[in-house]
């Protein structure tokens, strides 16, 4: 048997053969046991350049444990069928850019965050059939297909995210309609609300089964409806509306692949509908902020059902933790979620550039301490 120690505290971690990440990964989601916890992260691109200069390497899977890669297909957007929704005025600002879904997106040198133009703010129900949602032929999937090949190379499983604006149903059609707009239409659940919530979802199921046919093992499915104290949306509008239109995206997914695995984002507290994500489908959850949800909690819920990916504060833990906590850390999520699979331990965000490199050598330092091999 293998045995780690650390604070007075015995684990017995079963000996396992070595594995591959993308297998580590697999048998994780199916509450298997693997050989160390799974493990994930992401990082900003000022992290990754100074990642470069530090070791030298472009892959940083070659150097920290890290068992899967987040894709997504390239842009081919077709930005002259969305121009007309926009003034003369609003396309001559400094930054101006128009996405994927059409929606303007204003960025700024100085910031990091932007601001959005919404084209369907002031549409009616026939403007907002007729709106050009993207089609699968503004997405270049052979590229997701070599990055999927590439990660099978590598030994690390793929997960791949759809086309959008940061999400399946309730983040695009926020974003096609205005936040302020939308949530009058979800208070009063007007025709347009109904018919921009159906358009969207027609849309992701698309997406989504061309996303799936590149191979994928993973296919992410998101919409931030959380917020750090509560849902964003009342549960039971997100139950009515949101929930069907959802398993919908699911179900497309697996009438593509059956083998793939489904994951679902939403950054803040979801702790009310985690049942029904898993009632309609999903295999993991992510990410799980410890700043925003009793993780303790979330594991009673998602014991043997679901998945677990995240639960690493990037709120507080990843830039202000010493360094010699990481190994207590990762220590008491093992405790928790114990050595039979069911959790892959990443950071719950990007990166970003104010983290400490000693913290990100540390945590992962702790993920190969507690191994067999």
């Amino acid at each position: 048997m293998g045995f780690a120690y650390l604070a007075g505290m015995k684990y017995r971690l079963e000996i396992v053969k070595a594995m591959d990440g993308r297998e580590r990964i697999i048998k994780t989601i199916n509450f298997q046991k693997t050989d160390r916890l799974a493990a994930h992260a992401m990082f900003s691109a000022g992290k990754m350049k100074e990642f470069k200069n530090h070791y030298g390497s472009n892959e940083i899977e070659d150097i920290l444990p890290i068992d899967a890669r987040w894709l997504a297909p390239g842009s081919i957007t077709k930005a002259y069928l969305y121009e007309k929704y926009y003034t003369d005025e609003q396309k001559a600002l400094t930054g101006f850019g128009i996405s994927d879904w059409g929606v303007a997106r204003i960025r700024s040198e100085q910031s990091k965050y932007e601001k959005i133009i919404s084209p369907l703010m002031t549409a009616d129900v026939d403007q907002i059939i007729n709106y050009p949602y993207p089609e699968p032929d503004q997405f270049d999937w052979k590229l997701l297909k070599s990055a999927v090949i590439k990660c099978r190379d590598m030994k690390i499983a793929s997960a791949g995210i759809i086309p959008s604006l940061g999400g399946t149903i309730w983040d695009p059609a926020w974003h096609l309609r205005g936040l302020e707009k939308f949530l009058e239409d979800v208070a009063f659940e007007s025709e347009e609300f109904k018919v921009i919530l159906e358009k969207v979802a027609e849309t992701s199921c698309n997406l989504a089964v061309c996303t799936v046919k590149t191979g994928i093992d993973i296919i992410i499915l998101a919409d931030d409806v959380g917020t750090q104290n509560g849902m964003f949306v009342d549960p039971r509008s997100w139950r009515k509306w949101i929930k069907p239109l959802l398993k919908q995206v699911i179900d497309a997914s697996r009438g593509a692949d059956d083998k793939v695995y489904i994951l679902y984002h939403s950054d803040g507290n979801i702790m009310p509908i985690i049942n029904d994500l898993i009632e309609i489908g999903i295999d993991i959850l992510n990410p799980i902020q410890e700043e925003c949800m009793d993780i303790k909690e979330v594991q009673k819920i998602t014991k043997d059902r679901v998945a677990v990916w995240g639960t690493i504060g990037t709120q507080t833990t990843m830039p202000f933790a010493k360094p010699n906590q990481f190994k207590d850390l990762v220590c008491k999520r093992l405790e928790l979620f114990g050595t039979d699979g069911g959790l892959i331990l990443a950071p719950t965000h990007i990166l970003e550039d104010d983290v400490p490199w000693e913290n990100i050598e540390k945590l992962f330092e702790a993920v190969e301490y507690f191994t067999d091999q």
